[in-house]
């Protein structure tokens, strides 16, 4: 295995939702880790990045009063809608009110109802039924009234 090979590797893992990786060729061994959801990241001084999300390069230091980014109170497991037979809470370009529920998130067998802070219009959704909810990861972007 040549070093080009293990830098593609470590690039497709890098994007993989992958936590642990193994592979043996000859007598190279690679083995590739990332830290699980349970586990603390890396850099853990608090420095946050407000990049970290993917779909958030748009937020970068950029303040808007008339934009307010809902964010992640908590780790858990993303439902955009309270069963999957059901409709979504919310949609792109659906008007909220204060205290609408505008999805739930799962940590520890417990549904959490997340709700709109303010009144306003949904601009973009960025988290998926069944994916992991980071603490402060942006989940909405709501166009204030």
């Amino acid at each position: 295995m040549e070093k080009r090979d293990i830098f593609e590797l470590l690039g497709l893992f890098d994007k993989s939702s992958l936590t642990d990786l193994n592979i043996e060729d000859g007598e190279t061994k690679v083995s590739m880790k990332k830290p699980c959801f349970g586990q603390p990241a890396i850099d853990t001084e608090g420095a946050e990045s407000k990049d970290r999300y993917e779909g958030e390069e748009h937020v970068g230091d950029i303040e808007q009063d008339d934009i307010e980014y809902i964010r992640s109170p908590i780790v858990g497991v993303y439902y955009a809608a309270p069963s999957p037979d059901e409709a979504h809470f919310v949609a792109v370009g659906d008007r909220v009110d204060e205290g609408q529920t505008l999805c739930i998130i799962e940590a520890m067998k417990v549904m959490n109802e997340l709700k709109s802070p303010c009144a306003g219009t949904i601009q973009a959704i960025y988290g998926m039924t069944g994916s992991l909810a980071e603490y402060g990861q942006i989940l909405f972007e709501v166009k204030k009234c």
